[in-house]
């Protein structure tokens, strides 16, 4: 095959993959780089990095695409660098020693997000370890994902787990710790403990309280959620309730507590709502509830919790530690 033929067949094959790419950004901003210089060959994407305390490694957690190798597609996950003073073999074993401690963590919380997916066996190895770069893992896009729901998300969700357990005297750079905001995608996939979960939460709620209003209570929808958002607010100072960070939006009970704990909590903590707003009635939207809240080892709950037959002794236990916040 001539050259030229060749580079016709990889520009055609990779038109998809540009096309999808160019949703990040523009992309002569996304244009790579390769051992420092620029490389017009790939296209990264990143969302921050992280530099070990004695400088010899840096993390960066991109998404990116090599525009030779279009059928590689678009991939993104932690690209290992190592930094003048370092000594490349050391610091690629450190790499995958960090990615090895941080791997399960990760797994669960891509998991517990993206409920229909199973990103347990998508971690991919790497076959090289060129210019003192190395991924100790990567992620194929697949063609029916998008790059920001998914790719992004999934991305940002490793680089928590990975500042989660970080060493302390880890230095992260300033985009590290912005919050990244997701482009509306009409077509994307149901997600759990994201911005999305927690909108539709209180989007239900609200309707959940207007069937229950008669005409001269319009309007106690908004005073009911303000009541539940003021709840999640200060309900982890108590100390039973933790707002995990590792997500957009999720909150765990405490681990002393049972899936029977839940059920009794969310009831009461409804029941006195109701009882404050004067809203008789109101049904619990459990689908969306399960999709904030989670058990204390990251177990998300399944709808069966809601059929959980709770004794009154573990409602009255529940009214007993929450009634100070509503009666």
């Amino acid at each position: 095959m001539e050259v030229e033929e060749q580079i016709e067949w990889i520009r055609k094959a990779g038109e998809t993959h540009i096309s999808r790419f160019s949703r990040l950004a523009p992309l002569e901003e996304t244009e790579g780089e390769l051992a420092g210089e620029k490389d017009p060959r790939y296209l990264m994407y990143k969302i921050g990095s992280m530099t070990s305390g004695e400088k010899s490694r840096k993390y960066e957690f991109l998404i990116e695409y090599d525009t030779y190798l279009p059928s590689q597609g678009i991939y993104f996950g932690c690209k290992s660098i190592t930094l003048p003073g370092g000594d490349n073999k050391e610091e690629i074993l450190k790499a995958d020693s960090d990615w090895m401690e941080i791997k399960d963590l990760a797994a669960r919380r891509l998991n517990n997000v993206f409920v229909n997916k199973d990103f347990s066996f998508r971690f991919k190895v790497t076959d090289n370890a060129n210019n003192n770069t190395y991924w100790p893992f990567w992620i194929s896009l697949h063609e029916d994902e998008d790059v920001w729901n998914v790719g992004v998300r999934a991305l940002d969700i490793i680089r928590q787990a990975f500042k989660g357990v970080s060493r302390d005297n880890w230095e992260f750079d300033i985009s590290s710790g912005e919050k990244i905001y997701y482009k509306d995608d009409p077509n994307s996939m149901e997600t759990a403990f994201t911005d999305k979960a927690f909108e539709m939460l209180q989007t239900n709620i609200k309707r959940n309280v207007k069937q229950c209003l008669t005409k001269n209570l319009r309007g106690r929808d908004d005073l009911f959620l303000d009541r539940f958002l003021y709840f999640l607010e200060k309900a982890p100072e108590k100390g039973f309730l933790i707002r995990n960070y590792g997500y957009e939006k999720a909150w765990q009970l405490n681990e002393r507590f049972k899936d029977t704990d839940f059920t009794a909590f969310s009831k009461v903590l409804f029941n006195f709502i109701g009882q404050a707003t004067e809203v008789v009635g109101f049904k619990i939207p459990w689908s969306n509830l399960i999709r904030v809240f989670m058990r204390a080892d990251e177990t998300p709950y399944k709808i069966q919790v809601k059929t959980l037959n709770v004794k009154e002794e573990k409602l009255r236990y529940w009214e007993d530690l929450l009634g100070c916040e509503f009666m």
